[in-house]
């Protein structure tokens, strides 16, 4: 299920309907914690200048 919502949350950010990609990527990270692919994601957003 993690995967299918940090999918979602990838097309509800290109459509630039961030407050709703927000909450996808939040339950993938909640289902999946340690997941490598969003983990990486989340360090890329945060770490952008």
């Amino acid at each position: 299920m993690a995967n299918i919502n940090y999918e979602l949350a990838k097309e509800l950010h290109q459509h630039g309907k961030l407050e709703e990609a927000k909450t996808y990527f939040q339950k993938a990270l909640e289902e999946e914690p340690h997941s490598p692919v969003i983990l990486s994601r989340l360090r890329y957003s945060t770490h952008r200048p």
